[in-house]
């Protein structure tokens, strides 16, 4: 038996449109002033873990929370643009209060099974999961053997998590996961082990993993 190693998947820290409820997506948005502490934390938390790479979406707000990692690790970041966000189309920048009143049902419908819906202007789920999906398994065949860590987004990291437990689409968005997030896959013997899942107590200054 191969010994196991463990890929971390991090969503980035809060933004103003995070505290706000707005659709993001693609849009390329800062870290807030609470997004940039919650980062640190989660750094502080990580400091002396041994990875063989940090990945990142080179959106601002992933990349700034792994940078924050990265140099408490004294490491170099790859940026990973298939890491990024669903685009949304014509939702990126409405509130889910203004997006519900001009498209209701097919907001609805896309929380319910996202599968059923095309976004105006915006990705197919299908698509949208497949990028993400063959950026996360080359970067576990490219590191056998290592631990890696990768921040990216809510919907990207659900898109992995639910690739490697077969979830159904309907239920893509019963996953919690809130901002600077730790989960963990692990990689045993070829399967795939989700051991952590939206992990955040160095919020609360617990101990390290």
């Amino acid at each position: 038996m191969n010994k196991p190693y463990n890929i971390y998947l991090i969503r980035h820290g809060e933004t103003l449109w995070n505290k706000n409820q707005r659709f993001q997506g693609m849009i390329d948005t800062e870290l807030s002033e609470n997004g940039i502490r919650q980062a640190q934390k989660l750094a502080r938390r990580l400091i002396g873990r041994k990875f063989a790479a940090i990945y990142s979406s080179d959106l601002k707000r992933a990349f700034a929370t792994a940078q924050e990692i990265a140099t408490g690790n004294g490491m170099e970041i790859t940026a990973e643009p298939r890491f990024r966000e669903m685009s949304f189309g014509e939702w990126e920048g409405l509130d889910y209060s203004g997006l519900g009143k001009k498209w209701q049902g097919k907001m609805n419908g896309f929380f319910r099974d996202p599968m059923s819906v095309a976004i105006p202007g915006g990705e197919s789920f299908d698509d949208f999961c497949n990028r993400v999906c063959s950026a996360f398994y080359e970067v576990v065949a490219r590191h056998e053997g290592q631990d890696v860590l990768i921040v990216s987004h809510g919907g990207s990291i659900r898109a992995i998590i639910a690739d490697i437990l077969k979830f159904p689409a309907a239920s893509f968005w019963s996953v919690r996961l809130e901002n600077t997030a730790v989960s963990i896959i692990q990689v045993a013997d070829g399967r795939f082990l989700l051991s952590k899942l939206n992990d955040t107590t160095h919020l609360e200054e617990s101990p390290l993993l």
